[in-house]
């Protein structure tokens, strides 16, 4: 089944459009996941994750749709593999930010890197490549734009420290968070969202012994706002989002 996107107005739940599939995975090969959202230049913008390919370089797409009409536009090229496709995974990771539309990359390969891509939606035809990751260090799994600063969270694979980077408006990359595995394990941050004028960021760490954090930036200084606890202890980090003046983040079970 195709994946479909739904929209909930407080009362009523409905469906408003399905993913069409990806010419290139064939006919019929329904895409499997919408990936991320996020809001550009007044359209909803939503990153899928489609069938074929293979790692690093999985196929997936981006397209902008306009609320008031249901109409389903594809920005720029598709990513994969393929001929004049952009390559190193699928669109993981969205975010509009000076300007331009954003979209990070997730591969799902062994010490991998993460690419970071922009595109003037509706004008330029390619995605264009503006960084790519440290390979381990490495999948895009987040991005928000805060204080005019891009911010881009990232996955480590085991050994490595997972790095929370951030790019200047002068296109300088340095990282703003860095925390290491409790067990050497794979860990990474996720769910950047902007409230009342702070960032926040999830954290998971997949080791023994590993934790469940929620992280705040004032602007100067990251804190553990929250430590999840035993309770949650093990979940990973899901999407996060601001729902009638409240903060919500959510956890996915391991």
């Amino acid at each position: 089944t195709a994946p479909p996107l739904r929209v909930f107005d407080g009362t009523v739940d409905r469906e408003i459009i399905r993913i069409p599939y990806n010419p290139t995975s064939g006919a019929g090969t329904n895409s499997l996941f919408i990936m991320d959202l996020c809001s550009h230049n007044g359209q909803v913008v939503i990153s899928v994750y489609d069938s074929g390919g293979t790692g690093p370089n999985h196929r997936g797409r981006v397209f902008v749709l306009e609320p008031s009409t249901g109409q389903l536009t594809q920005v720029g090229n598709s990513f994969g593999a393929g001929t004049g496709e952009a390559a190193g995974g699928m669109p993981m990771a969205l975010c509009s930010y000076s300007g331009q539309l954003w979209a990070g990359t997730y591969g799902v390969t062994a010490a991998g890197s993460g690419l970071v891509y922009n595109i003037y939606a509706g004008v330029s035809p390619t995605w264009t490549l503006d960084h790519t990751t440290a390979a381990g260090q490495g999948y895009v799994t987040s991005m928000a734009n805060y204080q005019g600063d891009l911010y881009v969270a990232t996955m480590a694979d085991a050994g490595s420290a997972a790095l929370l980077l951030k790019r200047s408006t002068l296109g300088v990359w340095t990282t703003s968070d860095t925390l290491t595995s409790a067990a050497a394990a794979a860990h990474y941050y996720a769910s950047l969202i902007v409230f009342e004028g702070n960032l926040y960021a999830g954290y998971y760490d997949s080791g023994a012994g590993g934790t469940t954090l929620i992280r705040r930036f004032d602007g100067t200084t990251w804190t553990a706002a929250v430590t999840v606890g035993a309770t949650y202890a093990g979940k990973q980090g899901g999407a996060a989002y601001i729902w009638k003046g409240d903060l919500y983040m959510t956890f996915v079970a391991s």
